[in-house]
């Protein structure tokens, strides 16, 4: 009944998604602030250039807005940082 990935790129795939799978379909986007992306990424050893980093961030903001507008009813747009600051009240959203 559901399926989860946690992958930077999944939300360019919730359009296909949405359309394959119908109205009863729902989608999670989670958007993360850019400076903790960046600060993970250092942490991480991976260290892709800041500007890269930048970019993808601004694209994936960029296409869940979008989606968010397109799919109104069916995507709930969550950030990061407010599940971690405010857990019960943002499960209680999904």
């Amino acid at each position: 009944e559901y399926v989860a990935f946690k992958e930077v790129w999944c939300n360019e795939f919730a359009a296909p998604f949405l359309n394959a799978f119908g109205d009863d379909s729902r989608v999670i986007l989670m958007l993360r602030d850019p400076r903790a992306v960046t600060a993970s990424n250092f942490a991480s050893g991976e260290k892709y250039p800041v500007l890269f980093l930048a970019r993808q961030w601004r694209k994936l903001a960029f296409v869940s807005a979008l989606l968010k507008e397109r799919y109104s009813d069916s995507i709930l747009l969550l950030r990061c940082e407010d599940l971690v600051s405010q857990p019960e009240e943002n499960i209680r959203r999904i």
